[in-house]
This record gives C-alpha cells, sequence and structure tokens, in this order.
C-alpha cells in the first residue's frame, strides 16, 4: 500500500470495500492513510476490523467506529486485546455477554474487574474468570460454589490441582478425604 504515499489521488479514487478481503487485511495491518482506514470501518469482514484495531496508526475517532460496529465479534476482539484499562473495564460492563467474556480473557484485567464479573449473571462470563490468569483464591472460593454445574466442577477440579493455598481448609468439607 505504499504506492499510495506516491500517487494520493489513487488512495481517493480507489474503492477499498471493493478489493477481496487479503487486500483489506493488509491495508487494516499497515496503511498509514486515515482516510483509507476510515473507509475500512465499512468493510463487512470481521477480520478486518480486527487488524485496524491492531494498527499502530488508528485514531480514537476510528477506535469509537469500531465500538459502535453493529457485530459484537468486533468488540469482543477489543476487549480481549485491549491495553487501555479505561476502555477494558467499559467493555466488561458491555451488555453482550461474549464481549464481558472476553473481557475476562484479558491479560491485563485488573482484580476489581474480576470481582465484578464472578458474579456476573451469565456463566459464560464466569467460566471465563475461572480461566482467568489473574484468578486468586477468593474469586476461586467464589466460583466453587457457583450455581452452575459445570463451573462448580472445574473450580473444584482447579483448586485439588493447582497450588491454591490449602483447598481442604478452604473449602470447608466440599471435599472426600479417601481412606
Amino acid at each position: 500500500m505504499k504506492k499510495f504515499r506516491k500517487y494520493p489521488i489513487l488512495a481517493e479514487t480507489l474503492n477499498i470495500l471493493d478489493e477481496p478481503e487479503s487486500v483489506q487485511i493488509e491495508t487494516a495491518k499497515s496503511s498509514e492513510d486515515l482516510r483509507m482506514l476510515r473507509r475500512l470501518l465499512n468493510s463487512p469482514y470481521s477480520k478486518v476490523k480486527f487488524r485496524l484495531f491492531d494498527n499502530p496508526n488508528i485514531t480514537p475517532e476510528i477506535l469509537n467506529g469500531l465500538l459502535q460496529d453493529d457485530n459484537t465479534e468486533v468488540q469482543a476482539y477489543i476487549a480481549s486485546q485491549t491495553n487501555d484499562l479505561e476502555l477494558l473495564a467499559r467493555l466488561a460492563r458491555h451488555p453482550e455477554p461474549q464481549v464481558r467474556a472476553f473481557a475476562a480473557r484479558n491479560y491485563n484485567i485488573t482484580s476489581e474487574l474480576l470481582e465484578r464479573l464472578v458474579r456476573d449473571p451469565d456463566p459464560r462470563v464466569r467460566y471465563e474468570v475461572l480461566h482467568s490468569s489473574k484468578l486468586n483464591n477468593d474469586l476461586l472460593q467464589i466460583l466453587m460454589r457457583d450455581p452452575n454445574g459445570k463451573i462448580k466442577q472445574d473450580a473444584l477440579f482447579k483448586c485439588r490441582s493447582t497450588s491454591f493455598s490449602k483447598p481442604e481448609k478452604r473449602a470447608k468439607g466440599l471435599f472426600r478425604r479417601r481412606k
């Protein structure tokens, strides 16, 4: 896409949305042309919007366009990848459970956000909290009493099989001792 720097008229006349998905992805990843990046907000392809978010040249205007996208996969991707804690907190309150679940997967998530998400009404979100790299003993204890059987079972297994401190004492009778 470097040829557009030499020929700025081409950038104006080329309708990037008529190009194949692979060309749109490559443009979204590396273009510095803000007009081109704005056009890509209207791409029908989610992968293009994922790469658009990864582009270091996007502006707050383009980021807002991505956050307002009708496809929640785009917002979920942003929730899983962002380093911006304010944005992550905003996405952790998103009305769609898929976006909140992806926020719980984010490596940068804070313990405060996980404390809110561990009580989420949707089990998919709580399941992702269980598998967060920031899971602590207190959150695990809450998940061990989860109303969802799968989450409760996985939390008990995780408590038994990981280095969480003294699971038998902390679980208070949830485990049976074998003789």
